[in-house]
């Protein structure tokens, strides 16, 4: 969920583009269903159904992307991407350096403060350590 290009969000956004940009295959079901040869023909023959759908989605698409999207790239859970070992240590490295970056008057209290004074996690080489990534790995997906 945290690491943006592989996530399932990531990728229920990129099918949400295809089906506006009428190219997803489910598609095909629903203008065949209606004796169309391709969504433009749907489109322009079931215009209002067709300005419906695309509602929809966009819709579905914003409610997806404020409510877990968004929120996946903030603290504290943009740390669970630390557990990914599909990530490229410089990945790994920028995370790290975003969190530190902070003035700790504006991390998350209770969890990025505590991660920070508690658990010495003050340096990258901390936070990428094979103890933190493994602890975050279950929770990466």
């Amino acid at each position: 969920m945290a690491t943006r290009r592989l996530g399932p969000i990531w990728r229920a956004l990129q099918y949400y583009g295809a089906l506006l940009k009428g190219t997803a295959s489910r598609l095909t079901l629903l203008f065949e269903f209606c004796g169309c040869t391709s969504f433009a023909s749907f489109a322009e023959k079931h215009a209002q159904s067709a300005r419906m759908l695309k509602r929809l989605v966009l819709t579905a698409s914003a409610s997806l992307f404020r409510r877990f999207h968004l929120m996946s790239q903030q603290d504290p859970w943009i740390f669970v991407a630390l557990g990914d070992d599909r990530l490229q240590a410089f990945e790994r490295e920028q995370i790290g350096s975003s969190f530190l970056a902070k003035n700790r008057c504006c991390m998350d209290p209770m969890f990025s403060l505590v991660l920070y004074e508690r658990h010495n996690m003050n340096t990258v080489d901390a936070m990428t350590s094979p103890k933190w990534t493994g602890f975050s790995k279950p929770f990466r997906r």
